[in-house]
């Protein structure tokens, strides 16, 4: 069996899914409701902390399955697909984590100017900031098509290539709907404060967005979370097929949510490509069993995100080295963030200081 779990914490939510040989055996799953969720900036939770707590259990039994070699690179609808082109694309935080970046004692907000989606500009402050810290990924924002059909949006970065396949049954007429779609990409050893280890990921996002926060341009995809506006009938997906090309040392796994931000259930899901941990290892000649592979999730369309994640294989504790010698807390010559760097440091590594000197007598 390999087993896939979503750990949560204070400010976070999340869910789980049970796989083995590629197959779901979830045969009953009991999800509690979230009484609170901390998805934006600076709009801590309302509730007490003993309220924000989601508990996700699954009865898991014997079935038989056969075994099966990874899927082709496809995962395409049969009907002919249109070109969905974006309205905008720009650089973007890749791991926004509100809980990091948009509250004390770092407030990003402050410092640097966001657009929808947390984008900014190649010429801006963030983008360096962030470029330093391997926090750079790519948006594109799609408006919902004013004709029905088939649509792919395709978006990629830095070696990941990412699909998007939306089935609308209406269109949408022009200037009469606020409903944005932001598919987004990201590879990469993302760094985050006062954080040893960098985290090492993929990522295919596609979220539906009803407004933009103002300040920190998150995407707000709940319906009256901070005034956002229900979606149009004709704005909601009949169905949503992401996919993305990983590389094979990349293990993935599928997150999507429904419109309310609840996780979806794993066996509502349609999976393709692997998404066994075997498939990622090494021969015995020390090369990896797979080439890029393509990985695809369908859901029904009325989606607040779908994701596709990859964590890909680090080395601990010697890849550790975020602030400092990953042996030696005190040692800052081989850290990620350069000692030359100093305002950078005073941001990302402000907990790690030099070995206080022993005076005589202690």
């Amino acid at each position: 069996f390999n087993f896939v779990a979503a750990s949560t914490g204070f400010y976070a939510a999340s869910g789980s899914g049970v796989y083995s040989d590629g197959q779901l055996l979830t045969n009953q799953s009991d999800n509690t409701a979230l009484k609170c969720t901390f998805n934006l900036g600076n709009v801590p939770p309302t509730d007490d902390k003993e309220d924000c707590v989601s508990v996700r259990s699954a009865v898991v039994n014997k079935r038989t399955t056969e075994k099966s070699s990874i899927v082709g690179n496809s995962f395409t609808k049969t009907a002919p697909t249109d070109t969905w082109d974006p309205n905008f694309t720009g650089y973007s935080l890749a791991l926004p984590a509100p809980g990091v970046w948009f509250s004390y004692p770092i407030n990003i907000q402050n410092e640097f100017t966001f657009d929808r989606g947390s984008t900014f500009k190649l010429s801006s402050q963030a983008y360096k900031f962030f470029d330093a810290i391997n926090q750079v990924g790519t948006t594109s924002f799609f408006t919902p098509p004013t004709e029905p059909g088939i649509y792919e949006a395709r978006v990629s970065f830095n070696g990941i290539e990412c699909s998007a396949i939306l089935d609308f049954a209406e269109g949408t007429p022009e200037g009469t709907g606020n409903t944005q779609y932001a598919f987004a990409a990201y590879s990469g050893d993302a760094i985050f404060p006062s954080t040893a280890c960098p985290d090492s990921v993929s990522y295919c996002s596609l979220s539906r967005c009803l407004k933009f926060q103002e300040g920190t341009g998150a995407c707000i995809t709940v319906p009256e979370m901070g005034g956002a506006p229900a979606p149009l009938k004709s704005e909601i997906a009949q169905s949503i097929t992401v996919s993305g090309t990983f590389a094979n040392s990349t293990f993935p796994m599928a997150l999507v949510s429904d419109s309310d931000l609840q996780p979806v259930d794993m066996s509502d899901l349609t999976l393709s490509g692997s998404f066994k941990f075997e498939d990622f290892e090494k021969n015995k000649e020390g090369t990896y069993v797979t080439d890029n592979v393509v990985h695809a999730v369908e859901t029904d369309g009325n989606n607040a995100f779908v994701t596709l994640v990859g964590t890909k294989q680090f080395s601990v504790p010697s890849g550790c080295n975020v602030c400092s010698n990953a042996y030696d807390l005190f040692d800052f010559e081989d850290a990620r963030v350069p000692v030359s760097e100093v305002a950078l440091r005073d941001t990302i590594c402000s907990y790690y200081k030099t070995k206080p000197l022993l005076v005589s007598g202690e």
